[in-house]
């Protein structure tokens, strides 16, 4: 088994990767919003990508908000 600060290094290196990889996917969504909010007959489509965008972000935030608790109690720590 690892040491605590071995474990909670990786813990953090995994938050961190997965923040990255949400805010990579909104970026990805957003832009794809983008290219569809001025093709005529696509506001559905539109609408949904939006609501994805919104979802990631709330995504982000609770990820971050675990994070932050679990890191205040000492607790992250990976397996």
């Amino acid at each position: 088994m690892m040491p605590d600060r071995d474990r909670q290094a990786a813990a953090e290196i995994r938050a961190k990767t997965a923040l990255d990889s949400i805010d990579e996917a909104l970026r990805l969504v957003e832009e794809a919003t983008k290219a569809l909010s001025r093709v005529d007959g696509m506001i559905p489509e539109w609408e949904r990508l939006a609501s994805l965008c919104d979802r990631l972000q709330q995504a982000w935030f609770a990820v971050s908000a675990g994070a932050n608790r679990l890191r205040r109690r000492g607790q992250l720590q990976v397996d």
